[in-house]
């Protein structure tokens, strides 16, 4: 029902428990909609978790080291921060927490790949090409901002 009136022009928001989007579009074909109808029907898919957020009062600086830049694939310029705990943070070294987002919108060529019955890491590789953010780059721009680590990240994007 939701494929269809998001086929007549319906704007249709709707969840689906997948790991990324590619797995989306793989997880709406599993479920019986047509491959076709699916590429149609969609214009976007938002992926989101939550990312537990460093304690700013006792979070400690520290210079990247070489397995550090080769685990997150790109120069770090400035400091990492590291979890220590405190007080205010019961001990855990970290406060709350902060959402990282993909964001993939799909083009005629992307339609036109999903239509063809493609695999996910067909549908993966496609989505690499657009420059899409994904939830790796988000969580990477907040370890780079200070607000969370690497191995949180890690931990939620990758199963690390």
């Amino acid at each position: 029902m939701a494929v269809e009136a998001a086929l007549t022009g319906h704007l249709v928001l709707s969840t689906a428990h997948s790991t990324d989007a590619a797995h989306t579009i793989a997880r709406l074909i599993t479920l019986g909609v047509n491959a076709h109808l699916a590429a149609s029907a969609l214009s976007g898919i938002v992926s989101a978790r939550l990312i537990r957020r460093l304690c700013e009062r006792c979070r400690r600086p520290y210079e990247a080291g070489a397995d550090v830049v080769k685990q997150l694939g790109t120069p770090v310029t400035g400091h990492l921060y590291e979890v220590v705990g405190c007080d205010h943070c019961r001990q855990t070294g970290y406060l709350g927490r902060i959402g990282i987002f993909e964001l993939a919108t799909l083009d005629p060529s992307l339609q036109e790949i999903i239509q063809s019955d493609a695999s996910v890491p067909q549908i993966q590789t496609a989505l690499s090409k657009m420059d899409i953010q994904t939830l790796w780059k988000d969580g990477l721009s907040k370890v780079l901002a200070g607000e969370t680590t690497v191995d949180e990240l890690m931990r939620v994007t990758r199963d690390g």
